[in-house]
């Protein structure tokens, strides 16, 4: 998999004027005032930092075919403006030979592509791809990983997201716990807890004194 930046644009005047129109103040300087505004927006969610639709990535990318099946989830804010054909490098092939042709394509076949993406779906899809089986995923996200101002916009977990993430880890630990104090229930033997029990439990708390 290649991936390739064409360009990127939009980053100063999406934070340092659309950012700051709502705060009735605007400004042509992109400072770290403007910075730590649009990560506030951003922790707040996306209807807080719609600022970040205005910030555009135009990109190359070389993936094989299965990944393509799964990038078209992406339809807002990710515009195909090309993508390298399956027919033009078989001039001779036409009607029924043409056609069997690009069904016998292998799903590993190459395919690259040209897209222009905005940050908040570039967020979005950190947020949903990042720990994806398939490895070109690890590698789109880590390509996200690495652009412009990605630690303050794109990869910073909401706080909606992150108190939905804790509450399914505690009802996991939870569980656990569950299970574990029925077995002590049901064994004969009487023995202290095993000392994964007692971190699970401080774990817990932690998942508690965080959420709160």
């Amino acid at each position: 998999m290649k991936i390739e930046v064409i360009e990127i644009a939009g980053l100063n005047a999406t934070v340092s004027t659309s950012a700051r129109l709502s705060h009735k103040s605007e400004s042509d300087d992109f400072g770290p005032r403007d910075i730590s505004l649009m990560k506030a927006l951003v922790a707040a969610g996306d209807e807080h930092a719609k600022a970040l639709r205005g910030a555009m990535v135009w990109v190359r990318i070389q993936a094989p075919r299965y990944f393509w099946h799964e990038f078209v989830t992406y339809r807002i804010g990710c515009e195909q403006l090309g993508s390298e054909s399956t027919m033009h490098d078989q001039p001779k092939l036409t009607g029924e030979a043409l056609l069997q042709y690009k069904a016998s394509l292998p799903e590993g076949t190459l395919q690259t592509r040209i897209f222009m993406i905005s940050y908040q779906t570039l967020r979005r899809m950190y947020q949903q791809r990042r720990h994806h089986r398939l490895p070109e995923w690890q590698a789109f996200c880590d390509w996200i990983e690495n652009l412009p101002y990605a630690g303050q916009f794109l990869i910073q977990t909401p706080k909606s997201l992150q108190q939905e993430q804790l509450k399914r880890t505690y009802e996991d630990i939870s569980v656990v716990l569950h299970l574990l104090d029925l077995h002590a229930m049901v064994s004969d033997e009487v023995t202290p807890p095993p000392a994964y029990v007692e971190d699970a439990r401080a774990i817990l708390r932690a998942i508690l004194e965080d959420a709160s």
